[in-house]
């Protein structure tokens, strides 16, 4: 089985941190980066972990609101879009892809 993406950046994080900040330690800067990195390596692979979830988990909750909003004495056109939008599917799982509708939808609830 292959190892994840956000495993790979957590073994990366802690090969900085373990096996190489410590031999920079007459390089007090070097040492220092090479912590920050780790940890920025820690973040991203939690912020990995859970993006598609959260993604579709707010994409789930803006189309329900447009659903709602739809019924609302609205202008005909934004009503037409509310609706159309609370009607999606989503059929792809990519984080880009649901970045995407989620910028979208976004765009959307500022319209409303």
């Amino acid at each position: 089985m292959a190892p994840g993406l956000s495993q790979i950046m957590f073994a990366a994080a802690g090969t900085l941190g373990a096996h190489v900040s410590p031999h920079l330690a007459a390089l007090p800067y070097a040492a220092g980066h090479a912590n920050v990195v780790a940890l920025l390596l820690i973040l991203a692979a939690q912020e990995s972990d859970r993006a598609a979830d959260t993604l579709v988990r707010d994409i789930e909750a803006l189309r329900a609101l447009f659903r709602d909003a739809a019924m609302s004495p609205l202008d005909e056109d934004l009503r037409a879009r509310l609706s159309n939008a609370g009607a999606g599917q989503i059929t792809r799982y990519f984080v880009s892809t649901l970045q995407a509708e989620h910028d979208a939808l976004s765009a959307l609830l500022i319209a409303l």
